[in-house]
């Protein structure tokens, strides 16, 4: 396969994509394409050592916008028969409410992690304030055991501060990694139609 029909493959696999977005990609990969043979090798090598055209345009698709997935699997899609289009209509008291409660429930639940992923992070902050809190405490404590008391919650709070930093950030990224994943799961249907 020469870089030609190459790249006019990846366009055929991207029309979901926007045209000028279908061109800087084919740009790109012209470009890496005459890389590869300013560097010694045949076209045909060049395109041989590039990745099939259906894994390409499946992760070109993946970071694609989900509308527009939407958008050019209806384009494409098969016309709906009178049928179908009545069965929607009177099934839609049971399906369309079902449909959005799973919504509801699901967007709940990814907030609900993000709400605890605030926690933590507020936790971590009452600990790095409340240490120097309690060491200003310590010198109006008077003496004897509460100065010791004082000082030594003062700095407990600052070493649990310190350990609890990073476990705020891990379940930010996890949090992080899992709308990321939940987004490539809810796009998955639409990119194998259109790769396929």
């Amino acid at each position: 396969m020469n870089k030609q029909a190459f790249l006019e493959g990846l366009a055929g696999y991207l029309d979901a994509l926007d045209p000028e977005e279908i061109k800087k990609t084919c740009a790109y990969y012209a470009e890496m394409i005459d890389d590869r043979v300013e560097e010694g090798m045949e076209e045909e090598q060049a395109v041989a050592s590039m990745e099939p055209l259906p894994v390409i345009a499946k992760e070109i698709l993946s970071q694609a916008p989900l509308g527009n997935l939407i958008r050019a699997r209806a384009k494409t899609g098969r016309r709906l028969s009178g049928g179908s289009i009545a069965l929607i209509a009177i099934g839609s008291p049971i399906w369309l409410p079902v449909a959005l409660a799973v919504l509801a429930v699901g967007l709940t639940l990814y907030l609900v992690f993000w709400v605890l992923v605030l926690c933590l992070f507020v936790l971590d902050a009452t600990l790095a304030l409340s240490g120097p809190l309690m060491f200003i405490r310590a010198f109006g404590a008077g003496g004897g055991a509460n100065l010791v008391f004082c000082i030594g919650m003062g700095l407990s709070a600052l070493a649990l501060a310190v350990l609890a930093f990073p476990c705020a950030m891990g379940a930010a990224k996890g949090t992080l990694w899992l709308g990321k994943w939940l987004l490539r799961k809810i796009k998955a249907p639409f990119i194998r139609k259109e790769v396929a």
